[in-house]
């Protein structure tokens, strides 16, 4: 059966998530550097949760290394300088009151969540879950090279703002629904050769 959002409780919890940083981007007037900050914790999370469900040891050990690799790359960006300001994207977050940083670790936190139900709801596991990662650092990309055109010029700040939320909203559910579906199919095929069996 196709995938369907409003069936799946972790899909919807990954949606909202995506929503509460939108939200509290407007309400708390945040730059993109803020939603890239959110956004690579969030990957993280997602590089660890996909590393348990990877079936094969081999494999988690090399998909182990790429993340570990790409999770250091990126790191590097985030410690960049940004054109028109003296400070990296990790600078201008860690400068924030520490109630502003709370409030900053609430999407965070609402992610962190729906992997967690979705890790403990499902047993399944496959090694082409390796993909979803690796996808997810087009958005990733993306939201680095854009906040670098920015920089920051206020005036693209609410356009940028909301163009990277909703491409990383469009991956988070594609990539989300993809990993669903391979693993209905592959319950599917296990169910076939038990009945043959």
């Amino acid at each position: 059966m196709p995938y369907q959002i409003s069936k799946d409780p972790a899909g919807i919890s990954l949606l909202a998530s995506n929503l509460i940083t939108l939200i509290l981007a407007f309400l708390q007037n945040w730059c993109i550097f803020e939603i890239i900050f959110i956004f690579y914790i969030q990957f993280l999370i997602l590089l660890i949760t996909s590393t348990i469900k990877i079936k094969n040891l081999k494999t988690k050990i090399i998909a182990l290394g790429i993340f570990s690799a790409i999770a250091s790359i990126y790191f590097k960006f985030l410690n960049i300088t940004i054109p028109g300001s003296k400070y990296s994207i990790i600078e201008i977050v860690l400068q924030k009151e520490i109630n502003l940083l709370v409030i900053m670790f609430l999407p965070i936190i609402a992610f962190a969540i729906t992997h967690i139900y979705s890790l403990m709801k499902t047993k399944k596991k496959a090694d082409i879950l390796i993909f979803r990662p690796i996808v997810m650092i087009f958005p990733l990309h993306i939201g680095i090279a854009i906040s670098r055109f920015a920089g920051y010029n206020h005036e693209w700040n609410l356009i940028v703002l909301i163009a990277f939320c909703l491409i990383k909203t469009f991956f988070d559910i594609f990539t989300h629904a993809e990993e669903y579906n391979i693993l209905e199919r592959q319950e599917k095929i296990l169910k076939e050769k038990n009945q043959n069996n």
